[in-house]
């Protein structure tokens, strides 16, 4: 079984720069119009996630409850008890999905005509927590529900159509200056380009507390080896000093602190 590989705080008075210009939003990202140009998927005000950044993701409030109302719990039981008695999934299964059972906490986290997507083991609208926190991916044969992979989930938001993550690993700042220099790598395999000709405008959302810089690039194309991606330096335009502000990076959901270099 391949493993399968997630930013909605509420950010009150934000200032949203991109691309040299800006918009002064007083909602949360997602809720404004002014987001519209966000290269990330926004649907009734939320961000949406998914392990890894792809498909059609869910919205964070659903990780804790789950969708409801699509399976029920007797139901949900027999596709894991299925998953174990199978010869072809057994032996894995039980070394990560269910090694205390099929008593384990689930909920549905996406749903659609043939495919279900679970999340098991303990779940907050921060997204999977703990070691036995695992994604389950089912699709539809007949009446019966089979698994399409399962692993760990590292949450990013969707992407839009045209957009790749990439990610900023490290920043050089003075905290009296509104320029920082970010040091940024794709997030795919692309066969060791140079990551500068690919890369858009971040999106760079500022409050008070924090600057959080959302970074893609253009999605390679054609066939890719993993060989590493390099690394380049990109010059961020703030709107007022960094000052005593925490930098973080938007590929995670939650964003992720960067420390500076």
């Amino acid at each position: 079984m391949g493993h399968s590989m997630l930013l909605a705080a509420a950010v009150f008075s934000a200032v949203l720069s991109a691309c040299g210009t800006q918009t002064t939003a007083s909602d949360p990202p997602g809720a404004s119009s002014a987001m519209d140009d966000a290269p990330f998927v926004v649907a009734d005000g939320e961000v949406m996630v998914s392990c890894g950044g792809d498909g059609a993701g869910w919205p964070p409030s659903v990780m804790t409850e789950g969708v409801q109302g699509v399976l029920s719990d007797d139901e949900a039981r027999g596709i894991f008890q299925g998953i174990l008695s199978d010869p072809m999934t057994g032996e894995e299964a039980a070394l990560s999905l269910f090694r205390d059972g099929v008593d384990v906490d689930w909920r549905v986290l996406h749903e659609d005509d043939n495919s279900l997507t679970i999340g098991l083991g303990r779940w907050t609208e921060q997204g999977p927590t703990g070691q036995s926190a695992y994604i389950l991916g089912l699709a539809r044969e007949g009446d019966a529900w089979r698994p399409t992979g399962w692993g760990d989930c590292q949450l990013s938001p969707v992407l839009k159509e045209g957009n790749s993550w990439a990610e900023v690993t490290g920043y050089k700042g003075d905290a009296a200056s509104a320029r920082l220099t970010a040091q940024v790598s794709e997030r795919e395999c692309t066969s060791g380009r140079d990551p500068g000709p690919y890369l858009h405008e971040p999106l760079v959302v500022e409050t008070n507390e924090r600057v959080t810089i959302y970074w893609t690039s253009e999605p390679p194309k054609g066939d890719q080896n993993c060989q590493g991606n390099p690394s380049v330096d990109r010059v961020v335009e703030l709107n007022q000093p960094l000052g005593a502000r925490v930098v973080f990076d938007g590929f995670s959901y939650p964003p992720r602190e960067v420390r500076a270099r």
